[in-house]
Order: structure tokens, then sequence, then C-alpha cells
């Protein structure tokens, strides 16, 4: 603890208002969740959503871990080895399949031919006799080979740009030979709508987990061909799992609105990933601009604008992709405190959020964040059981250097390696809402020190006015006498 001795008052109070607090006991949390698990040992814990919503401190400082005597436990961010792989966009082959009547009972025969470069050759018939390529279907060679440890993730398609209000919903199947077909996608759609000066597309289609080298691609609703000109398609290495927890997603609460403006409060603390709007009405079209704070005490910082949509017509079914929102980094001017972990910079946990429309809305949006949970590490000692706390204005987590454990293990046990997953179990109520209630030193401390600052410009404001103040008659004689010594001797 820092020496207070030998300071004047007001660095006294500074110096008790702003001393870290003491090692917390288990009894200072809300809550405890134990830990399913006996065993002293190395286990990887994924926080739950009762977990976050416990959480008071931004930097999760108030979640702890204790033995069953009461000593503190190793339990910080654990950084996962995965890194997503780079994407790798290519060129695919493409091929209108011919149109075939259903009144036709004929066959329809495609015969597709590869040349000694690779490149794949066309012909189709219904009853022998050739067919025109104007249907609603598409061959296509994408070129991605899973034998290469490569996995087609998605499509992009490159629309005719002199066709306007298009919309389209396919059924997207996939093949290895051509022969054998599963269904991937029973209606994704496609979308470009212009109004006005307003562009909405949607050209990306996501493929569900990894797929086939050959798709087909299916106009549904229609028999009309698609107005393509080019499509593209992703894929990554499948060198790597992700073992990162699944998405999930936390509805924000509406707050107040003034107009065009509406504000929403989170109601967990955690480091969302991606943002996006949800309307209640139909064909609805709106430009939103969104920003973000912790409290009321901050300044709300820009976070993106979105393009929002809900189309519903005849055929077409489609709403906006979510918007990815980018990390926030610490202020340089904000000073942070010590016992932030720099694994929690990269995401962020502001709980009130600004949404600014561009016309108005007889009803509000609803706001909804994804994230993904994260995983700690818990370094277990002593007996058991073991708990993990959260929930607490003053408590915090003892901090301990577990990161230098991993080296050692993924040294011997291989770069990927990962500690035993534990669960959690029911919750349970320690001290409840008197933890998560400031003390009187909290509630004090931040009107003591405003009154020291007052009190010390004005002290300041006191000297500087004493200095500057032009001096009386009385002193500039008795300056000016006291200046010459020889004039009595005279």
């Amino acid at each position: 603890m820092r020496s207070c001795v030998a300071v004047p008052f007001s660095g006294l109070v500074l110096c008790l208002i702003t001393a870290p607090p003491l090692t917390a006991q288990p009894e200072a949390y809300a809550r405890h969740w134990p830990v399913q698990g006996d065993e002293a040992g190395i286990y990887a814990v994924t926080l739950t959503p009762e977990l976050y919503g416990q959480i008071e401190h931004p930097d999760l400082s108030d979640l702890a871990a204790f033995n069953g005597a009461g000593e503190a436990l190793g339990f910080e961010p654990l950084a996962s080895v995965w890194k997503e792989p780079e994407a790798r966009w290519s060129d695919a082959l493409w091929f209108a399949l011919p149109s075939s009547e259903a009144d036709q009972g004929d066959a329809l025969s495609v015969r597709i031919r590869r040349a000694d470069d690779g490149s794949l050759s066309l012909r189709a018939q219904v009853g022998g006799s050739p067919t025109r390529a104007d249907g609603g279907e598409v061959l296509v060679d994408t070129g991605i080979d899973r034998a290469a440890g490569l996995h087609l993730q998605a499509l992009e398609f490159e629309i005719d740009p002199q066709v306007v209000d298009f919309s389209a919903r396919l059924r997207i199947d996939a093949s290895h030979d051509l022969e054998t077909w599963r269904n991937l996608a029973a209606g994704a759609s496609l979308l470009r709508l212009q109004r006005g000066e307003e562009l909405l597309e949607r050209r990306r289609i996501e493929l569900p987990g990894p797929t086939e080298r050959y798709l087909r691609l299916r106009r549904l609703e229609v028999e009309a061909p698609l107005p393509l000109v080019g499509l593209r398609v992703q894929a990554r290495s499948a060198a790597t799992v992700d073992p990162r927890p699944p998405e999930l997603s936390s509805v924000a609460e509406l707050v107040s609105r003034d107009g065009r403006v509406f504000i929403y409060q989170l109601p967990t603390r955690i480091a969302a990933e991606k943002l996006n709007l949800r309307w209640a009405e139909d064909n609805t079209v709106v430009v939103a601009s969104l920003s973000s704070r912790e409290s009321e005490r901050q300044t709300w910082r820009p976070r993106g604008r979105l393009t929002a949509f809900r189309l519903r017509a005849e055929g077409v079914e489609l709403d906006n992709e979510p918007l990815r929102l980018a990390p926030l980094r610490l202020d340089p001017l904000h000073i942070a405190p010590l016992h932030i972990d720099p694994l929690h910079l990269s995401g962020h946990r502001d709980r009130q959020w600004r949404v600014e429309v561009d016309r108005d809305l007889a009803e509000a949006p609803t706001l909804e964040l994804s994230y993904r949970p994260e995983r700690w590490l818990l370094l277990t000692r002593g007996a058991a059981p073991y708990v993990i706390a959260a929930g607490s204005t003053h408590a915090r987590r003892e901090t301990m250097p577990l990161a230098a454990l991993l080296a050692p293990m993924r040294t011997k046990y291989g770069p990927e390696w990962q500690p035993t997953e534990a669960t959690l179990g029911r919750p349970v109520i320690v001290s409840g809402d008197a933890a998560t209630q400031a003390s009187l030193g909290e509630r004090w401390s931040g009107r003591v020190l405003w009154l020291v600052l007052i009190g010390s410009a004005l002290a300041i404001a006191s000297m500087v006015y004493r200095l500057m103040r032009p001096p009386s008659p009385a002193q500039t004689k008795a300056g000016s006498s006291g200046s010459d010594p020889g004039s009595k001797a005279q």
C-alpha cells in the first residue's frame, strides 16, 4: 500500500481516496458459481450470460475464484491460440443450365467435358434435342478441393449493373461427382434494389459448413435466368479447428426516446462483436448512426452507420447483415486502472447505446448485440469446493501471471493444447445486493475529491490575487523610505 506519511491534509485525503482496494474475501461478492470438479488442476471456464449480468466493473475485475478454505485462486483470461485463417477469393466457372418445360417427359441430359487445361464445356439435351440456356439453374465449378485442406465458405455474385429491382431466392445443392447431390440451402436470397441514391444489395451467400466442389443453383418461384456477369468463391484453410464458443446475442432495453434518437441499456457487460437493428414493420429501410458509452459520465463515441432493412413481399424475405463493430482502444488521455487486462482492450463493454435514424418511426427498433463468451483459465489448489465469485463494487481479483503456465504446457503437448473444460453449477446468493452497493467511503470519495479540488483552486486564486494586487500608499511610502539608507544621515 502506498505511504501516506508526512503529507498535507489535501494530499492525505487524496491518498485515502485513491488507495487500492484490499484483497477481497469470498463473502464480498454477490453470488458464487460452484465449479463442477473436485480435483486440483488447470481448467478452462466459459463465462455464462448469468455471470456477465452480475459483473459490475467494465474490466471484469470483480470476477474471482476461491477454494473451500476461502483462498484466492488463479483466474485470468485465456488467450486462444486459434486465429481465423485468411480467406482466399477466386473466380469460379459457371454455366447457365438449359430450361425444360414442365409438361415434357423426356429426361434432361447434361454432358460436361473437361479439357486438358482443366476447363469445362457444357452440352445439354432434352429428349435428344438441344435446349436453350435460359433457365433459372446455374452449374458452378468452384475449383475448391477439400482434399487440399480447403473449405468453401461463401459465394459472391456479380449482378448485371443494368438490372435494377432484382430479387431471387435460390436453392443450392452440392456434389463431388456431378451425380449425387445434397442440399445446402433451401432459400438463399439475392437482392438489388435502387431507391433514389440508395442502393440495397445482397450479393453474398454464406454456406453452412464444408461443402463439395460442384454447386447447382436453382431459382425458386420463377423460371428465369439469373442476371449474372461473374461469380467468386471464398475458401479458408481447414487445418485449424475453431475452439471458440458459439456466438450468442443479447437484446438491449429501450431506456428513452427523443424524436429520431433512441437510447438503450445493455443488461450485461459482454464484449460485443456485431450489432443489428430489427424492425416490427415490413418493407422498412432506415439509415442509423450508432454510438456508445459506459455511463452518463462519458461522452458518446461513434461506432458506425448501418443501413437496416426488412423486406417482405411475394417471393422475397430479406433482412440486412449485422454491423461488425470495430474494436475500441483506450483513449491516451484516459487514465485507466492498473488492473485492466490487455486482453479486454480489443473488445468493448459499453452498456449505453445511442441510435439516431434518418426518418420518423412509429415504433422503436430492437437493438441486438452479438458476442462470443470468453474463456478463462482457472488454476485450482487446496480443498474443494471451488467457486467462481462475481458482483462487487469494491472487491478486486488478485492478478496472477497464469499466462506463463501456458508456454511450457503447449511446448510439451503441442501449440493447440487446451485445458480441460469445467462447467459451472447453479449460482448461490452470498452477499446479494449488499455487495453491489457503494460503500460509505465510495459514496463520499467523489464529493470529498471535488471539495479538495475546489479548496485548492480557491487557495491558488487567493495567492495570485495577493501577488497581483497593487501596493497601498503606506506600503509604497514605507518601501521608498526604507530604500534610501543614507537619508537620515543627511
